[in-house]
């Protein structure tokens, strides 16, 4: 992480503005990982400040994701996801639509609201499917052992 974050100084005395963005995205990802929400929120917000002032929609994009990740009140995690999985599907940003899919098909899923959880796992599952084709058969195995690859058949099941 203190790579990461050097890495942010050194892009800002360079100007590098999208390079900026995309390590604000990246140190909120692995303070989310480490469970560091409150910094996760702070990197985030600064990455989709930037990403929005420049106009960088996929950054803007990914960000949106990130910051439903950190919300702690479901009507946030709800509006970013949502944003984040309506954008990605405009720009055919696949991988994000997938996993912005399983995210709100697990929100919906908890919420009680199995017929539109059952809609968003449904997607995820089939587009990770498809997507998975794609992938060489030596990193298959890697690629599907996300957790929220694996996650999405069996909260289906759920429904």
């Amino acid at each position: 992480m203190k790579k990461l974050e050097e890495a942010c100084v050194l892009s800002e005395k360079l100007g590098t503005l999208y390079q900026r963005c995309e390590l604000f995205i990246a140190l909120a990802t692995v303070c989310l990982d480490l469970g560091q929400r409150q910094n996760a929120m702070r990197y985030v917000k600064a990455g989709l400040d930037l990403a929005n002032k420049n106009s960088c929609r996929l950054l803007a994009t990914r960000a949106a994701f990130v910051l439903g990740m950190t919300a702690d009140e479901p009507l946030d995690r709800q509006h970013f996801l949502s944003d984040a999985f309506h954008q990605a599907s405009e720009m055919g940003l696949q991988e994000l639509v997938a996993e912005s899919a399983y995210h709100l098909g697990i929100h919906h899923l908890e919420s009680g609201n199995t017929i539109t959880a059952r809609e968003y796992l449904i997607r995820s599952s089939t587009l990770t499917a498809r997507l998975s084709q794609g992938v060489a058969l030596t990193a298959k195995s890697k690629y599907l052992a996300k957790q929220w690859r694996r996650g999405a058949l069996s909260a289906l099941e759920r429904c």
